[in-house]
């Protein structure tokens, strides 16, 4: 499915477990990460877990990665999470009552920030999240001193900054 953000056209994969026939409605995990990548390593999981339990997988890369790399990830990490809610809360193939939201690291960061800011109003199935390091990045100037070069690349790339700029990330 394709989702505006910024007038951006931003690709969000849709995946119906194997048993899933036209008329069907089934619950739904939305699943992202922090870093490239991990929306592979999410669908690689999705095919080993989520298909078994007939749960459809939806998977996205967050704001300034792969197919989102257009959009500059603000503080409002959540803005993209809650368009693609929205889509599948009127999907007529997915329980509208049933989606739930995993995510890890800045993911994690993202669903934290679901529940605690549009929980009521969303009424979600549920949300786990696993490894919420995001807002550790920005709790102290000096951790971005003692971040492995990838991530400090992709933390710089996800809010369209210099990454070999440490004034400008902090």
């Amino acid at each position: 499915i394709e989702i505006m953000i910024d007038g951006e056209e931003i690709d969000v994969y849709l995946v119906f477990p194997q048993s899933y026939e036209p008329g069907d409605v089934v619950p739904a995990v939305i699943e992202t990460g922090g870093v490239d990548g991990l929306m592979t390593i999410g669908f690689a999981e999705y095919l080993l877990q989520w298909n078994a339990e007939d749960i459809a997988w939806v998977g996205f890369d967050l704001p300034g990665h792969g197919t989102s790399a257009g959009i500059t990830n603000t503080v409002e990490t959540d803005r993209l999470h809650l368009a693609v809610i929205q889509r599948l809360q009127e999907h007529e193939g997915i329980d509208d009552q049933n989606i739930f939201v995993y995510g890890r690291s800045f993911g994690g960061t993202t669903a934290l920030r679901l529940v605690a800011l549009h929980g009521d109003e969303l009424d979600l199935g549920g949300v786990a999240s696993f490894g919420a390091v995001g807002e550790l990045a920005f709790a102290d100037p000096d951790t971005v001193d003692h971040m492995p070069a990838m991530t400090r690349n992709a933390f710089a790339r996800m809010f369209g900054l210099d990454p070999n700029d440490r004034e400008g990330i902090v």
